[in-house]
């Protein structure tokens, strides 16, 4: 087994050498990370594309839920999105933060330009963001 590890490793080695010698140290750092990205390995589509799949199959009720019994009745900001706090008008946004508070908000950022899973992303977590956010005010105002 360590003989194969090591053989692993000593090709892998040998790629980033010829890799960084042909292209530069530059072009080859930015090329594996591209690699990486695109075969949901690491970076930040891949994060993005992560996050979307936890929002998609979170149960953002049961969650809100918890969250209060515990005492927590802040609600989720979605910066990117035209009301700070989803499921509410924009104009709400300062009564709702002054009674509920706010956690971190969602990080909708992708280092990478706007892309399908950026948008993808946006949606799923907006939804999220918006049941939960109606689930404590709901919760606080029985």
């Amino acid at each position: 087994m360590l003989v194969v590890s090591s053989a692993i490793t000593v090709a892998v080695l040998l790629l980033a050498a010829v890799g960084a010698t042909r292209w530069g140290p530059r072009q080859f750092v930015a090329a594996v990370k591209d690699s990486l990205d695109q075969h949901d390995l690491y970076g930040p589509r891949t994060r993005m594309r992560r996050d979307t799949r936890w929002y998609a199959q979170a149960n953002p009720d049961e969650d809100a839920r918890k969250a209060v019994r515990k005492g927590d009745h802040r609600l989720i900001p979605a910066m990117w999105a035209y009301s700070p706090f989803p499921g509410f008008p924009r104009r709400e946004f300062q009564e709702l933060d002054r009674k509920y508070g706010s956690m971190p908000p969602i990080d909708a950022d992708c280092d990478a330009e706007e892309s399908a899973e950026q948008a993808a992303f946006q949606a799923v977590a907006y939804e999220y963001a918006s049941r939960y956010n109606r689930a404590v005010v709901e919760s606080r105002s029985r």
